[in-house]
């Protein structure tokens, strides 16, 4: 017969914080879109980890996830505006938020110095740029598991380590709550897995066409921060302008999960406020709980980690960032133009939702082109021109910018 663990009662004034500590569990200490995105994204919330707040089931019962993820839906995400460097088409982006994640990447990103910086007194808004380079990896055998996803399949196992010999605890000492509450963390995680998907989603690639392509993107063409993707043409398409369909096609019985779901829900609501309602040990597994799943989260395995391991692991791709800041617009614009594949064929449709048709424009265009693809400095009465300056800012800026995409290149081979 096993002998019940007797535990010490808490003094008056840690009685009276458990009083109150179980309530962070109605509290959003973690953004809880973000870790839905993680888990329609890449199934990549362990189901020890459901602490479920108002928020978050404001979030679970309101999305449709069939052909977006929680951020990427219109609902939950800005616009975020593509332009095609070869075609000049605008279009939104239909991965906004899981497309700009690509750039967190884990190593710190590659900064291209700009001597014009120091040189120029700013005549405008200064321009960031960051230069995602995307490279499907497929001569060489990846390895299972990163860093950081090792951390996580770690984690992971300890979260599993900790919830058992936390339930088994909480039996022993007769903490019926706290075991209950314990008990309802993978029956909710496994309930949200069927309602919302267990497996991660993959990119659609219909496109056996196959070259350098260049895609500018930005949540504001009148702003200062720009992406510039570059990569082959069908990875750029699948992943900007392709939806993240769910690859299994959801439940039939919506109805019975949804109210299932609901009951769990309510139930670690009701138990949270019951253990305040004791003051006793039941609050402080409960608190120590909702605070594991939140260093978890925030910390150990964020979204954007999250996002990096997917990119690798499901889509077998990989992700490497340039920043890079201009003295004003025209500079950046030409800097784009430089390294731009398709400028070989002299196609700048791409500049007109940004800087529309004009004879100045034309002029500027006609020079940079001339001085990209024939090396050759104009005469003085080019090189008075205002717009002058803004060339050989950008052409310096893209020659530096496109040594350091060869040199990654290079590298992922």
């Amino acid at each position: 017969m096993s002998i019940p663990l007797s535990l010490p009662e808490l003094p008056a004034w840690a009685a009276q914080l458990a009083g109150i500590l179980p309530l962070t569990g109605l509290v959003e200490l973690v953004d809880a879109s973000e870790k839905l995105h993680s888990l329609e994204l890449a199934a990549a919330v362990p189901l020890w980890n459901w602490p479920v707040t108002p928020a978050m089931a404001r979030s679970l019962f309101s999305n449709d996830n069939a052909d977006a993820c929680y951020l990427d839906s219109v609902r939950q995400s800005q616009t975020l505006h593509c332009i095609d460097g070869r075609y000049g088409d605008l279009y939104p982006s239909s991965t906004p938020t899981t497309s700009l994640m690509c750039g967190q990447t884990k190593r710190p990103a590659t900064v291209v110095a700009n001597p014009w910086l120091d040189r120029e007194t700013p005549r405008g808004r200064r321009q960031k740029l960051k230069v995602i380079v995307l490279m499907e990896k497929l001569d060489r055998p990846q390895p299972r598991l990163s860093i950081s996803s090792s951390a996580h399949l770690w984690m992971s196992i300890l979260g599993w380590l900790c919830w058992a010999g936390a339930g088994i605890t909480s039996l022993y000492a007769r903490l019926y709550i706290a075991a209950a509450y314990l008990a309802l963390m993978p029956l909710t995680g496994a309930t949200i897995g069927l309602t919302h998907g267990n497996a991660p989603r993959q990119l659609l690639d219909n496109n056996t066409l196959d070259h350098a392509r260049m895609v500018i993107a930005t949540y504001s063409l009148n702003g200062t921060a720009w992406c510039a993707f570059y990569g082959e043409s069908k990875l750029l398409n699948t992943l900007l302008n392709r939806p993240l369909c769910r690859v299994d096609a959801g439940p039939s019985g919506r109805f019975p999960l949804g109210l299932l779901l609901r009951l769990l829900i309510a139930g670690q609501w009701v138990l949270s406020v019951g253990s305040c309602a004791l003051r006793d040990w039941n609050a402080i597994v409960i608190f120590a709980w909702l605070m594991f799943c939140m260093l978890y989260s925030a910390f150990v395995y964020p979204l954007r980690v999250c996002v990096q391991d997917w990119l690798r692991q499901s889509c077998n791709l990989s992700a490497e960032c340039i920043d890079v800041e201009f003295t004003t617009r025209r500079s950046m614009l030409s800097a784009l133009v430089c390294l731009n594949p398709d400028t070989k064929e002299k196609r700048t449709a791409w500049i007109d939702p940004i800087l529309r048709q004009s004879e100045d424009r034309d002029s500027w265009q006609r020079e940079l082109l001339n001085y990209i693809l024939t090396k050759r400095t104009p005469g003085d009465a080019i090189m008075n021109q205002y717009w002058w300056k803004f060339i050989e800012e950008g052409y310096n800026a893209g020659d530096r910018i496109k040594d350091k995409i060869e040199h990654i290149m290079r590298l992922s081979v």
